[in-house]
């Protein structure tokens, strides 16, 4: 049986038992630590627009320790600047079991041409941009995946880049990445870290060049197509899953 179905997509069972290993969402209420379901984006702080909260009372529970760092946003730059920010991190949250896998693929073909190129000294940038306003949101889509030399980066960006990975033991197995959306002046990067299994980018279909480009672009495609709310079978398999995580 094909790994692939009909355009490329990748099949739901695939998807099921990928997403069943992974975690869930990294966002959390900050006041009582529940998790961000697929259907519910929470709300942020008005005031900062930064600190997520999964109702009014948690808000209002959690105001004596966040009124201390809370701030208010100066311009219309800023508060555009953060809602941009919300989007990518919920886009890098609801696709990360996908994304890591497009990515594992992206590293064997750039390391058929780059045998020293790891995934500690090159980081890979993903393009997106926007969707229509009835694509599911965020609304994002990919548009590229290309490879970057992490000391090519500027300082600013290698120092959030390691922000990223601050958490991650030096030989953990992780992937560094851009998520790359293009403003008015100029590229607006947000550094993501996904982990992914040891022996992935060893395995012997890496070394099939033919094999892993049609896995790239088979995850991308998917992404694309469930960005658009094309795959309603899958969003039904993330649901139920969500759903019971968040009990």
């Amino acid at each position: 049986m094909s790994l692939l179905a009909k355009d490329w997509d990748i099949p739901a069972p695939i998807i099921r038992d990928l997403y069943l290993q992974h975690l869930g969402s990294h966002i959390k209420c900050e006041c009582c630590g529940k998790r961000e379901s697929l259907d519910e984006e929470f709300a942020r702080c008005s005031r900062c627009q930064t600190i997520p909260y999964c109702s009014r009372d948690c808000q209002k529970k959690h105001w004596k320790q966040h009124k201390t760092t809370c701030y208010e946003h100066s311009d219309e730059m800023t508060i555009a600047v953060d809602k941009l920010v919300r989007r990518l991190d919920r886009f890098s949250n609801l696709f990360a079991p996908m994304l890591s896998m497009l990515l594992v693929a992206k590293h064997g073909l750039y390391r058929m041409e780059n045998k020293r190129a790891t995934p500690r000294t090159h980081a890979m940038m993903v393009h997106v941009s926007d969707l229509p306003d009835d694509a599911k949101k965020p609304r994002l889509r990919i548009d590229k995946v290309e490879p970057c030399a992490i000391s090519d980066l500027s300082d600013s960006n290698q120092n959030m880049l390691e922000s990223a990975l601050v958490s991650y033991p030096t030989n953990a197995t992780v992937l560094p990445f851009f998520l790359v959306y293009d403003l008015p002046k100029g590229p607006f990067l947000r550094a993501v870290v996904t982990s992914f299994q040891d022996d992935q980018l060893a395995n012997e279909r890496m070394k099939d060049k033919k094999m892993v480009l049609i896995m790239l672009m088979s995850w991308i495609q998917t992404i694309n197509s469930m960005a658009k709310g094309k795959r309603t079978d899958l969003w039904d398999i993330l649901r139920g899953i969500s759903a019971c995580r968040t009990r």
